[in-house]
């Protein structure tokens, strides 16, 4: 596979084209990477009445605790006033909910440690925080995890 790049004069709407074969088995992945980088937006978060400027790439998942909606990353925990039902909207396909109280960034994770009578267990990289994924959502973070291979 190649990768070219042509620049556009000023004035010029720039473009991203795939030529890819017709049953390129990583399409769908190439593109949601592409899209997820061009759109990796930053969240403006909370920490002690200070605001803080968030990329959503460094978000691990949201939690809500007791009224309020908690973002963790590798390093800390910031608060949003968004409810994770806003938050699933706005947020790319990266982000799925995984429980009543969880939304988690699928591109972050270290691990899964499945539990088939239970809540499965999901670590993520570079850090010991973890989530637990409902047996009713954990089909579709199985599809979403196939997804991005």
């Amino acid at each position: 596979m190649r990768v070219r790049t042509e620049y556009v004069s000023d004035g010029e709407e720039e473009e991203i084209i795939l030529r890819l074969k017709e049953n390129n088995e990583h399409a769908d992945g190439i593109y949601s990477r592409i899209s997820e980088m061009l759109n990796d937006r930053r969240l403006c978060l909370t920490l002690n009445g200070s605001e803080h400027f968030i990329a959503q790439s460094e978000i691990l998942f949201f939690e809500t605790e007791e009224s309020h909606v908690a973002a963790h990353t590798a390093n800390g925990m910031y608060y949003t006033q968004k409810k994770l039902y806003e938050l699933e909207r706005m947020l790319p396909s990266t982000f799925i909910r995984v429980s009543k109280s969880c939304i988690l960034n699928v591109s972050r994770i270290g691990y899964v440690n499945r539990n088939l009578t239970g809540a499965s267990e999901v670590g993520f990289e570079n850090t010991k925080k973890k989530v637990f994924v409902s047996r009713i959502y954990f089909k579709v973070l199985k599809e979403r995890l196939k997804e991005m291979r």
